[in-house]
């Protein structure tokens, strides 16, 4: 699916600020209107976030490694194919490759 103009795909590169600052973060996938990116803090850790997919997107909620919804997996599958994943407290969480459709 081609987005219009003003939206973001898979793979682009945005910056975000999130926790007092501005985050380079990554397109991993979309789904309708709304994508998923992953950014990363200054410490080397990195966490997602689901927001609007628009430009000068605006926030709807974070996603946790261990608990992204498999809809949102099949996105970054069919997107970018995997994530970072480095988790602050867990540390390294791999991408789930089983239940994925190819």
């Amino acid at each position: 699916m081609t987005l219009p103009t003003g939206y973001y795909q898979s793979g682009d590169a945005m910056t975000l600020f999130v926790n007092q600052g501005e985050r380079d973060a990554c397109v991993l996938g979309t789904i309708d209107d709304h994508m998923i990116v992953e950014y990363e803090m200054p410490s080397g850790t990195t966490a997602m976030q689901i927001l609007n997919n628009e430009k000068g997107a605006f926030f709807v909620r974070s996603v946790s490694y261990t608990s992204c919804p498999k809809i949102w997996i099949q996105a970054i599958s069919d997107g970018v194919g995997g994530w970072k994943g480095n988790s602050q407290y867990s540390g390294y969480i791999d991408f789930p490759k089983e239940g994925v459709q190819s």
